[in-house]
């Protein structure tokens, strides 16, 4: 349904955010730094081969998400290392993908996850992405912080439960977030869910395999 993956393509591009501006870190980008960010993403390998998830290239790189209530600023940061993972799709159009970066040192760190996780992140998440769905009307039905373990030394969840009408039929979307954060490295697991969300055991696994991976600086 084209409504649908357009739908769908909003969302993604909430998970990357809506507009880079010059708020966002300086990049300088080292080889190795770079391969370690990779390599901490998710993986197919991390996810069920059963339930039948493909691979595909991770939408582009537009920056931390931007509101008029909400704009981090993060210029007086350095990333050394800055990795997506592809998007790994299911054929609901759900899909599972996450976000890594290196900065310079982990005071640095640290500050960026301290000003990016704030309590108006999901609100500016949910204003984006009703704003990419125009002219399809989106309902916010939720956006906020939800219950998740402790994954590295600082890490968060967060929901965004909307829902819209297409040919007279109702359609839940979830947009779950877990960002955490390990000395110099932050990470984001976006887990986007169309007509359900995943259960908290799948989350909660494939984020920590990830949490793992951090510890690997």
């Amino acid at each position: 349904m084209r409504l649908v993956a357009t739908l769908v393509a909003a969302l993604a591009l909430v998970g990357v955010a809506a507009a880079a501006t010059a708020k966002e870190p300086k990049k300088d980008i080292i080889p190795a730094a770079q391969a370690k960010a990779k390599a901490m993403n998710v993986k197919m390998s991390d996810l069920p081969a059963a339930a039948g998830f493909k691979a595909k290239p991770a939408s582009p790189d537009t920056g931390t998400p931007k509101c008029s209530f909400y704009n981090p600023d993060q210029s007086d940061l350095t990333e050394n290392g800055d990795a997506k993972s592809p998007e790994f799709t299911l054929p609901s159009s759900s899909f599972v993908a996450s976000s890594v970066s290196i900065f310079k040192t982990a005071s640095q760190g640290r500050t960026a996850y301290s000003r990016v996780v704030q309590p108006k992140l999901p609100l500016c998440l949910a204003e984006l992405f009703k704003k990419g769905a125009a002219p399809t009307k989106v309902t916010v039905v939720s956006a906020k912080q939800r219950a998740f373990p402790k994954l590295a030394e600082r890490s968060i969840a967060y929901r965004v439960h909307a829902s819209f009408k297409s040919n007279g039929r109702a359609f839940q979307v979830y947009f779950d977030i877990v960002a955490m954060n390990r000395a110099k490295v932050d990470a984001v697991i976006f887990f986007f869910g169309l007509g359900g969300s995943y259960n908290n055991s799948f989350e909660q696994k494939v984020a920590g395999v990830v949490a793992a991976r951090t510890k690997n600086q």
